[in-house]
């Protein structure tokens, strides 16, 4: 289990700027969305709210006439790439197309691109964005030559035709990105989770902590001491063999372990002096610190996304009523509805230049509905 050390802060520096590379800094270290990533997989609550925004921005998806559209060679239509688009959209505020084209300067392929592998290059004097920088490994700085640089997105064909002409036509293009967000295309988004990274952070630590403890099974807390041995040593110049103690720190060593707790032990001394001594660490029990951190940090996520605990089957020991989840629904429909337009100007956007004509009225998206299977 990795656990991201995410910096709290409460706003993003997005004043560094690569020249070298050619990138605009999400954050001072240029490794935020990925480590934020990684923060909220590690977080069960978040998982959960992410999981449940997700299921609601998607709803029922668009209508059987679009999804029938294979867009891609990976066989997959519009939904498939909405699926992954809209986790994308709740942990970032941002998500990010590929698009290739034919002779006719037409979207003839969609592909997703995970968001966090993408940076802004460096904007113009204009606030125009350029290029879209892709790479995998932002957390580890990667050179020039490991990042691949594709031109930003539009329908003007004219404007598109001169990006095809510098890359000497159109089977060198390597295509279009188009980067969205809720703070337009050419500036880094606004997360959801920013005002609770602590608390998402600190529900993975207790986790971990949780995680440690149940897997040091045998003496969690405790000394032990082993005494010299007293073999015969006759010139009582050299200390004598240590064999003894490594036999007991490999007997102590296996003993580790959630598997190889409360086994049991043989171990033959030829006298008492010879017994090691085990000597209890005492502490402070913290258990029941850690049931009110995390009832707090799961409040304050739940609350961060304004989800009815009842969608993540929270509060419910006693059962609950189908009127319940139905006010439920349609409470959070509400919440998502924004989230959904975004997607339906999303793809308009896309679909406008598409290989085959698509009538802009098929481009909706229906809100989900209690019992919708």
């Amino acid at each position: 289990m990795k656990i991201s050390n995410l910096k709290i802060t409460e706003k993003i520096d997005f004043g560094v700027s690569d020249k070298i590379l050619n990138v605009q800094y999400f954050d001072k270290f240029n490794d935020f969305p990925n480590r934020l990533l990684m923060l909220a997989e590690n977080s069960q609550t978040s998982s959960s709210c992410l999981d449940v925004m997700k299921k609601f921005i998607i709803g029922k998806g668009f209508p059987i006439d679009l999804e029938n559209i294979i867009v891609n060679r990976k066989e997959q239509n519009i939904n498939d790439i909405f699926c992954l688009l809209a986790y994308d959209y709740a942990l970032f505020g941002g998500c990010v197309l590929h698009c290739n084209y034919n002779e006719l300067y037409e979207v003839s392929e969609i592909q997703y691109v995970p968001f966090e592998h993408t940076r802004l290059s460096i904007s113009d004097d204009s606030g125009y964005v350029e290029k879209i920088a892709i790479s995998k490994e932002w957390i580890k700085k990667p050179r020039k030559d490991k990042i691949e640089y594709i031109a930003t997105f539009t329908n003007n064909k004219e404007v598109l035709a001169k990006k095809i002409e510098s890359q000497k036509g159109l089977n060198n293009f390597t295509g279009t990105i188009l980067y969205a967000g809720n703070n337009g295309c050419f500036s880094y988004p606004d997360t959801i989770c920013l005002p609770i990274i602590a608390d998402m952070s600190t529900e993975a630590a207790i986790s971990v902590i949780k995680n440690r403890n149940a897997n040091n099974g045998f003496f969690p807390a405790a000394l032990v001491v082993f005494f010299e041995s007293t073999g015969e040593n006759k010139d009582n110049k050299e200390k004598a063999d240590d064999s003894e103690l490594e036999f007991y720190t490999n007997i102590l060593k296996k003993a580790q372990g959630s598997e190889n707790a409360s086994n049991l032990i043989a171990v033959t001394a030829r006298s008492e002096s010879e017994v090691p001594v085990v000597k209890p660490i005492s502490g402070e029990n913290f258990d029941k610190s850690f049931v009110e951190s995390e009832k707090s940090v799961q409040g304050n996520i739940g609350r961060r996304f304004m989800q009815p605990p009842i969608l993540r089957c929270e509060d419910v020991s006693v059962g609950f009523s189908t009127e319940q989840m139905i006010e439920a629904y349609k409470f959070y429909n509400s919440v998502t509805r924004e989230y959904r337009k975004f997607f339906e100007r999303l793809f308009k956007k896309v679909l406008q230049n598409y290989k085959y004509e698509i009538p802009q009225e098929l481009i909706t998206i229906s809100k989900l509905e209690y019992g919708d299977s």
